[in-house]
């Protein structure tokens, strides 16, 4: 899933650029087109789907380091960092503690 996010992003830097290597933009399209098949697959496996909304939405924002747009992604940059108590909920062990004493 990740390779495909990467990809998104790079189409969109291919179509705006222009410049590329002897042989990068096959080696890219090539990739997409993998990305495409492995995305089809492991959606008739888990019959998990996004809407296209959510897609546009995503690809709107950008990926999560440079994403300006709140409740897209948990905790971006342009959102306030995780309170203490959000921190505490999500430890396995409250009382554990790397100071001995």
């Amino acid at each position: 899933l990740e390779r495909c996010r990467k990809d998104v992003y790079r189409k969109a830097e291919r179509e705006g650029q222009g410049k590329f290597k002897p042989g990068e933009l096959e080696r890219l399209e090539k990739m997409e087109q993998e990305d495409k098949k492995r995305y089809d697959s492991w959606r008739a496996v888990s019959g998990r789907d996004m809407l296209p909304e959510e897609v546009e939405k995503l690809l709107v924002a950008g990926p999560p380091g440079k994403c300006m747009e709140p409740g897209v992604y948990f905790k971006c940059g342009c959102e306030e960092p995780p309170s203490q108590a959000e921190i505490q909920e999500q430890r396995l062990f409250a009382d554990f503690t790397i100071f001995q004493g």
